[in-house]
């Protein structure tokens, strides 16, 4: 019972705390932005410049203020250190210490009293960063603190997410330890309160992922506690200690399980010999459960030990059994002496203790498994070897010295950026955002045709909302820039890429780590060359790791790629991505005289069904005057339909795939009838377009053939210049290489290479040196016919060529009319049509993780309802696709001889 009200009475005082916390920083921030605004003004043209640091903590040993306070002073842009501290403190150069008086602490307690030190402290030194060690108090403490001078606030995490989940329930705080269970309303308080540092250091890739889950705005750096190498450098002299432990003998070490893990030992070893370096409240309990299972002669408790090197160079296995951590400093100083770690699987461990490799992690409270892991390390010397080696290299290169004040001077040059804390926000649309496009597709008939006449009392810009409208002016005045300012331009947009990438996503973190990269390295564009290639395949494997944002949060859609070489793809993206990118379009068609609100005719894949008043398969899409007609239906009577209706819209311009083109000309020509004089120009795209095709095309109807380029993955951009046919990429679009086959830039006239892009427009789904598998011929960086100063290709190709299936009535469908970009195909590694009859295809899929009948039955009725009975198809599972000779997978393994079949019993579509 005093057990209950005791936590009833800490979760009602915690929740006051929390909540009024929160609601004393509401009433603070326009007081705190206008002092951070006035300093940054004054700060802005000092460069190169050196920050000053005020911390607030608790230091529970000597060893955790040498680790912790030694790379942060150490790093070459910190000119002080102001610590307000209680416990052991350890002289530090540029390291001052303020011990609380002990005349405040017994009037106001610690945290009170630190709190004023800090302030008074911080007053003093203006610095530019205050932090403080675990969330209550001393994070807060430091919170309210920077707010008040003007500084930036960071929170470093010591004893990982543990701090925040169920309101820090599990923590050793004397406090929160009364909680008695975990408490989803203080987590939330708890979470809110973290949103508001500038700065958030954990010790590992774990803790970093539960931060971003949270939705954290600032910046999170993996900074773990630093090692003096030398200091633990094994010596050549024998090792007589087979296991040893270096702990606090407190409950959240678990100490009494590296007991019983020993005692399973004994059964394989009889004669090891084991020390435990420690002090704390359980001793007395452990050396009577030594005595109880008669382990006197095989442990020992040595008790407190400033100088653990000496025994860490004697030890063979490091043993910690944990319920909580983060990246234990006594793990990486045990493993820097060679001691291999056999240690539970929490907290951010595994990121030293690698399986098999430098050591292995054990389920915790598994103690048969912590014996026969510490058993299987000392069955031979040579085993002992190979572990103690990696772990030591793994240790020097995650925690030295060095590498640790590099980051930590990279981190507090950012923490200080005004435009890197900006790129480091969550890059979306507003939280709530709801796409427009999608309410009016969700439509029904009848509120469409209600609403339609309201779509023409404005125009279309006005319509398609802010984000459009400011897109279109800056994409109508980058299309003029000269290449310095184009430059400038991607510099600054691939750091901002750079930055959002490794913040905000473990995919890169983990990737530019291994490469030695930072996004402050970025110099210039080449400097993005230091990055590996992104393939689909990467991905696809690991989609979840490169979201910018968690799942289920709004102002993101899942997309598909639709499959275009057989392989579909889900991505996440920003709802806004489509009329940013809608404005780069409008931008390229206005070269062949399109303006935005001229009526269009459209053939692109959309399923049209029948008009009841008119008997034709169209649309009419009001906010951007689209025209849609079936391209599924092109036979000559219908196209004869479609003519007659497009004469009936006023001047117009076809809006189509090439194949529909081609379709709409050929029934013009064997019918002998004359086109629609109405028609201003063709926008084609998303297929290749083959001369003979564009001439035609240009005779029949006596307009210019403009065509463009893209992806789903919205990487790349181009489109023909005004005056030829050769492509101008779009610099402002993303950043785009052309990639020879040994991965080097291709950059000599006539050559050809893959395009790889870095997108700009979308930074959900971060895709960096994506291969987009799509191939060009390299032309130049300068237009002599417009002047721009752009990337020029021509030639493109690649997956998305004009692969067909021959219908029932030998008509031809192009398989990007069947181009499906919902979740169609979501549980489907590959799939490819294979057709050796008019009429009748099999659809072979390779299944991915989830697949079943219910899949099968959604894709004949998804696909069904564009073949509208044309072609009939079975879908078979298939072992494996087949590639082209290049690699690739085709879209329609087509066994029939297309070109030989007659022009009476084919008709192109």
């Amino acid at each position: 019972m005093k057990r209950l009200l005791l936590a009833i009475l800490t979760r009602a005082t915690l929740f006051m705390l929390y909540g009024g916390f929160l609601t004393l920083l509401a009433l603070l921030w326009p007081f705190a932005a206008a002092i951070r605004t006035r300093r940054m003004r004054t700060e802005a043209d000092v460069s190169p410049r050196e920050f000053r640091i005020v911390v607030i903590g608790t230091f529970y040993t000597r060893n955790w203020c040498i680790s912790h306070l030694t790379p942060l002073s150490r790093a070459g842009n910190i000119s002080s250190i102001t610590a307000v501290v209680d416990g052991p403190i350890q002289p530090i150069e540029r390291v001052r210490y303020v011990l609380p008086s002990a005349a405040m602490t017994r009037v106001f307690g610690r945290a009170l009293t630190k709190l004023i030190s800090a302030l008074r402290e911080a007053s003093r030194e203006q610095p530019d960063v205050v932090m403080g060690y675990h969330l209550l108090p001393n994070a807060m403490s430091a919170l309210l603190v920077a707010w008040l001078v003007g500084a930036r606030a960071g929170y470093q995490l010591t004893a990982g997410p543990i701090e925040l989940i169920g309101g820090g329930s599990a923590t050793e705080n004397f406090f929160l330890k009364n909680l008695g269970g975990e408490s989803r309303i203080l987590e939330l308080l708890a979470s809110r309160i973290a949103r508001c540092f500038d700065l958030l250091v954990v010790r590992g890739g774990r803790a970093r992922r539960f931060l971003l889950d949270k939705g954290v705005r600032g910046i999170v750096r993996v900074i773990p506690g630093s090692l003096d190498l030398a200091r633990f450098a094994p010596d050549d002299k024998p090792r007589d200690i087979d296991v040893i432990s270096v702990c606090r003998l407190v409950a959240i070490k678990q100490p009494e399980h590296i007991i019983e893990a020993l005692s399973r030992l004994r059964a394989k070893r009889p004669d090891f010999r084991a020390v435990i370096l420690g002090e704390g409240p359980l001793r007395a309990s452990l050396e009577n459960r030594i005595r109880q299972l008669g382990l006197a002669h095989n442990v020992e408790l040595v008790g407190h030990v400033e100088a653990v090197e000496n025994y860490l160079r004697r030890s063979r296995v490091f043993l910690l059994t944990s319920r909580s951590e983060g990246l234990s400093i006594a793990m990486a100083e045990a493993m820097a002496a060679g001691v291999v770690p056999v240690v539970a699987d929490v907290g951010e461990l595994s990121d030293l203790a690698r399986n098999g490799e430098t050591g292995w992690v054990v389920p915790p409270g598994d103690f048969e498994e912590y014996a026969a892991k510490i058993a299987d390390v000392l069955s031979s010397e040579q085993r002992w070897h190979d572990y103690s080696a990696a772990a030591l290299h793994r240790a020097a290169a995650n925690n030295s010295l060095a590498s640790i004040a590099t980051r930590w001077s990279r981190t507090i040059q950012d923490a200080c950026d005004a435009e890197t804390m900006r790129n480091a926000q969550t890059p979306v649309a507003p939280r709530w955002a709801i796409s427009r496009a999608k309410l009016w597709q969700h439509a029904t008939p009848r509120i469409r045709s209600a609403v339609t006449p309201l779509f023409h009392i404005a125009q279309p810009a006005a319509w398609l909302g802010a984000d459009f409208r400011k897109r279109q002016a800056f994409v109508a005045q980058a299309d003029r820039w000269p290449a310095e300012r184009i430059r400038e331009y991607q510099l600054r947009e691939l750091r901002r890429t750079l930055t959002i990438a490794y913040e905000r996503t473990e995919f890169y973190f983990d990737r530019f780590r291994e490469c030695g990269f930072h996004p402050c390295d970025l110099r210039t564009l080449d400097d993005l060359a230091r990055l590996p290639l992104l393939d689909r395949d990467a991905v696809r494997d690991h989609i979840d790791e490169l979201q910018t944002i968690p799942r289920g949060r709004a102002g993101a859609e899942w997309v598909s790629t639709g499959g275009t070489s057989g392989e579909p793809l889900r991505l996440r993206m920003s709802l806004a991505r489509s009329a940013i990118e809608f404005a780069y379009l409008v931008q390229s068609w206005s070269r062949a005289g399109y303006e935005l609100g001229a009526p269009l005719a459209v053939f692109r894949g959309d399923v049209v069904e029948v008009d009841p008043r008119s008997g034709l398969r169209h649309s009419y899409d009001p906010i951007l005057r689209r025209h849609n007609f079936s391209n599924f239906h092109m036979d000559d009577d219908s196209i004869a339909q479609y003519l007659r209706r497009i004469a009936s819209i006023g001047p117009c311009y076809l809006l189509a795939y090439p194949s529909a083109i081609t379709a709409l000309i050929r029934s013009i020509e064997r019918r002998g009838a004359g086109p629609p004089a109405n028609i201003r120009g063709i926008l084609a795209g998303s297929e290749m377009i083959y001369p003979a095709d564009r001439a035609a095309a240009e005779r029949a109807l006596g307009v210019r053939y403009f065509s463009w380029y893209g992806q789903t993955e919205k990487v790349a951009l181009a489109a023909e210049c005004e005056h030829g046919t050769d492509m101008h990429l779009w610099p402002t679009y993303g950043l785009v290489e052309l990639i020879d086959d040994d991965g080097r830039p291709v950059r000599e006239a006539g050559c050809r290479g893959e395009i790889v892009g870095t997108s700009f427009l979308d930074r959900v789904t971060p895709l960096v040196r994506y291969r987009t598998g799509d191939y060009a011929t390299f032309v130049g960086d300068r237009c002599s016919s417009c002047g721009r100063e752009q990337l020029i290709v021509r030639d493109i190709a690649g997956h998305r060529t004009q692969e067909m299936l021959v219908a029932q009535d030998r008509s031809l469908i192009s398989w990007t009319a069947l181009n499906m970009h919902d979740n169609t195909f979501d549980n489907v590694r590959q799939f490819q049509f294979s057709q050796e009859e008019p009429g009748r295809a099999i659809l072979r899929v390779l299944p991915a993780p989830g697949f079943g009948p219910l899949d099968i039955e959604r894709i004949r009725d998804r696909l069904n309802r564009k073949l509208a009975g044309r072609l009939a198809f079975q879908v078979a599972i298939a072992e494996e696709i087949r590639l082209t000779p290049r690699g690739k997978t085709t879209y329609v393994d087509q066994r029939l001889d297309i070109e030989r079949l007659s022009a009476a019993e084919v008709v192109r579509r």
